[in-house]
Order: C-alpha cells, then sequence, then structure tokens
C-alpha cells in the first residue's frame, strides 16, 4: 500500500506506463495471474479460489510496483545487504533457540530450527544470501572478511537444517560461483563437475545399501513393554510425540544401538535415549549432527516405504502419484484454481491412501500443480516465465538473477512454492526486480 501510494504521489504516470507496456516478462508473470482468474469459471469451490488469488496477489501487485518504478541501481547494494543481514539476525535466533530445544529434550523434529516460517523456503533464501554473499566480495572487497564469514555461517546453517532442498541449492551457488570464477579454466571446472559426481553416486549408492535389520516388535515378549513402561509416561502401545507407534520407534532405536529388543536393551538406554524415543527419532544417528543425520532417515524411507506417514520423502511420491492420476482425467483444460485441494482429497479417498488427513498434502510440485489445475496451456506458460527470464539472464551475465531462477527452479520441483505468502512475495520480488532493466551490479 505505501507503494502504490509513493507511486501515486510521484505521479510520473507517462514512464510508468511506457516501462509496463515494454516489459515482456511482467507480461507474462500478468497473465499467469489473469490464468487463475479466469479458471474459476470451471471451478466449483469458487471461496478457496478467491483466496488462492488474494494469496498470489503480489505477482500482480509487486511486479507492476517494481517495473513501473524500478529501485534504483545505487540503491542494490543496499538492497542485498538488507537481506544479509535479516538472513544473519533470524539465523542465529533459530539456532540459539533450537539449541535450547536440544537441552530440555523439547525437539521432535529438526523443522522446528526454522521459527519465522516453513523451513524449506527458508533454506531457499539461505542459498541465495550465500550466493549474494560470495558475488558482492567483488564488488566490495574491503568488506570481503565479512561477507565471506556471512557465507560460511548460513552454509553450517544449512548443513546443520538436514534441508535437501537446501543442499541441493547450496550446489547451485557453487556451481555457478564456479563459472564465475574459472570459466577460463576449463580444467578447473572439469575437475569440479567430477568430484560433484562422485559425491552423487556416493549418496545413492549409501541410499540405495541394505540397511542393517530390524526385529519386529510383533516378536517381542510382554517383557519389553514392561520395561519401557517403567521408563517413560508414554504407553508402550500409544503413539511417539511424532504420531508414529512408539512400539515400532523402539524397537528400531534399539536395534540401531545394537541392543536386544527387550527388558535388558530397555534398561541399558539412557534418559536422553529415552527422551529421543518418546520425540520420535527411531535411529540414534538421526539424531545426529547435520544433514547425515539426514540420509539415515531417507535411507530407512527408501526401504520402508509401506506407511508414508510421518515421512516426508514418501509422503511426497504419494502425492505425486496422486497428482498424475489427476493431471490423466483432466490434462487439457485442469480443473481450476478453487478446486485443487478438493480433487484431491477425493482422489486421496478413491485410492484409500494410507496416509492420515493431516499428511494429505498437495502435489508438492509447481510444475504439476499448474498442468492438473490450469491444464496444458497452464504448464507451457509457467515454464515459460522461467526460461524467458533464465533467458534474459543468461544474454546479461548476470549471476544473481541466474542463481534466483536456479533456486526458483529447485523450490517448484520440491515444493507448492506459490501457495503461500511467502513464497510468492519472495518470486515476485525478485522476478520483477531482475526482469526490470539494468537490475545487475558493474561486474555482473
Amino acid at each position: 500500500m505505501l507503494c502504490v501510494a509513493n507511486l501515486l504521489l510521484e505521479a510520473d504516470f507517462k514512464n510508468y506506463w511506457q516501462r509496463i507496456i515494454n516489459n515482456r516478462l511482467l507480461h507474462l508473470l500478468i497473465a499467469f495471474y489473469l490464468l487463475h482468474a479466469i479458471s474459476l469459471l470451471w471451478s466449483d469451490n469458487i471461496s478457496y479460489g478467491l483466496n488462492d488469488l488474494r494469496i498470489k496477489a503480489p505477482l500482480f501487485v509487486v511486479s507492476i510496483i517494481l517495473i513501473a518504478k524500478p529501485i534504483i541501481k545505487s540503491d542494490h547494494a543496499k538492497l542485498y545487504l538488507l537481506l544479509i543481514l535479516s538472513l544473519l539476525v533470524t539465523s542465529v535466533i533459530n539456532f540459539c533457540h533450537y539449541q535450547f530445544l536440544l537441552n530440555a529434550h523439547l525437539a521432535k523434529d529438526i523443522r522446528e530450527l526454522s521459527l519465522f516460517g516453513s523451513h524449506i523456503r527458508y533454506g531457499i533464501l539461505l542459498a541465495m544470501g550465500i550466493g549474494i554473499c560470495l558475488f558482492l566480495c567483488r564488488e566490495f572487497k574491503r568488506f570481503s572478511i565479512g561477507l565471506i564469514s556471512c557465507a560460511a555461517w548460513f552454509m553450517f546453517y544449512t548443513y546443520y537444517s538436514q534441508i535437501l532442498s537446501g543442499i541441493l541449492s547450496l550446489l547451485v551457488v557453487f556451481i555457478l560461483y564456479a563459472i564465475l570464477y574459472f570459466r577460463e579454466k576449463k580444467w578447473v571446472l572439469i575437475s569440479g563437475g567430477l568430484i560433484c559426481l562422485t559425491l552423487l553416486m556416493v549418496t545413492i549408492g549409501f541410499l540405495f545399501s541394505n540397511e542393517k535389520e530390524i526385529i519386529s516388535p510383533i516378536s517381542q515378549s510382554s517383557e519389553l513393554k514392561d520395561a519401557w513402561n517403567k521408563r517413560s509416561s508414554i504407553s508402550f502401545d500409544s503413539l511417539d510425540l511424532k504420531r508414529q507407534p512408539l512400539q515400532i520407534t523402539l524397537t528400531r532405536y534399539l536395534a540401531s544401538k545394537d541392543l536386544l529388543p527387550n527388558k535388558n536393551g530397555v534398561n541399558e538406554l539412557d534418559e536422553d535415549d529415552v527422551h529421543n524415543i518418546e520425540n520420535g527419532f527411531a535411529d540414534i544417528r538421526e539424531t545426529g549432527f547435520g544433514f547425515s543425520a539426514r540420509l539415515y532417515g531417507l535411507r530407512y524411507q527408501i526401504h520402508h516405504a509401506g506407511n508414508p506417514n510421518g515421512h516426508s520423502l514418501l509422503q511426497r511420491i504419494e502425492s505425486w502419484k496422486t497428482a498424475g492420476q489427476i493431471i490423466k482425467e483432466n490434462w487439457i483444460f485442469g480443473v481450476g484454481a478453487g478446486d485443487v485441494a478438493d480433487i484431491f482429497e477425493q482422489k486421496y479417498k478413491e485410492n484409500k491412501s494410507l496416509l492420515i488427513a493431516e499428511n494429505r498434502i498437495r502435489a508438492h510440485n509447481s510444475f504439476l500443480t499448474y498442468w492438473l489445475s490450469f491444464g496444458v496451456a497452464g504448464l507451457i506458460l509457467f515454464s515459460y516465465i522461467q526460461y524467458s527470464l533464465f533467458q534474459v539472464e543468461w544474454r546479461n551475465v548476470n549471476y544473481l538473477g541466474l542463481l534466483f531462477i536456479g533456486l526458483s527452479l529447485i523450490s517448484f520441483l520440491l515444493e507448492d512454492a506459490l501457495e503461500t505468502q511467502t513464497g510468492v512475495t519472495f518470486f515476485a520480488f525478485f522476478y520483477s526486480f531482475y526482469a526490470s532493466k539494468d537490475a545487475s551490479l558493474k561486474s555482473n
């Protein structure tokens, strides 16, 4: 509202209009937003569709504001530094708060590390901050130590937070950074590519390697139940704090510590172990430090894909399969923006999905979401929006613009990134910022 008031007070309407009608990238964003409104014509749930339009309003409003009156070039560095400062403050608060939860045995999930929004979207923002820190070192060499220190902290935080999309985003930063500094040294790029490929193959090999066999709780005697009930106030026959069957959590945890699933095994657990089991940690290695703990969890999900509840990867696979079925039935025109949630719930019921109500998520992939929402035209338009900005930033050799596109694509592949205020505002702001003329810094 303040930005709109600023435009009205300045009243430079002729130049506003010229910038708006001459910016093809803005037209694509407006067309995408209008497609949401048009799709309400074949939607039944109009109230849901109108709420979706409200959430996505920044695509329309923010983009017009930033194109009509672009941020002046002398303020670009201030804008980037403000983002870095914001990430620094929030990440320190997040980390300190989570350490308090860990010490008090109150932490149930690493997602509690993120206090101010989605764990995944915060990881994307951090990657953007890392890229900005590294690129700004070329512009402001006297502040390079501070910028590199911030980048190092953000990298540590990303590793500690165990966010898969954050790690992938970090790879995008490194790839673009390598291209920026070593584009004339092909052997460096080839060597770096081979190292990344080797690490990827090792990771895939680990994820699909055989796990240690875990004894089923059904085969255990009643002494396991009696021993646990003496150690904890959460009953052996109930759910842990992640809403998983506690007996399965207990049995897996004992196996991960090479303890037998009996009275002696339970008695060998210390108080930290008991708190871990109550909080839903089913493997001692999953309570470890950094992304390696996440890999153990992912490996378990791959080898035990029966019940997807409580497992982010399996829940995503279930939602992708469901989205594919919806697309198969509505691939031409889609179901409309208003009916997406309803059609997902209907399809989950038809499939007799094992997912409980709170885990029956939408597609968790923006390309699938807009295909099933608007049909093949929606998929093409959404893809073309990304391609068009990429083409402009590649032609202008704008590395920060290319970084934004790369991070957005990762977010779109793993999330319905534009279905929340945080995601849509991030995309609308930076897309419009780079879509305006001359958005790059000097050496970019």
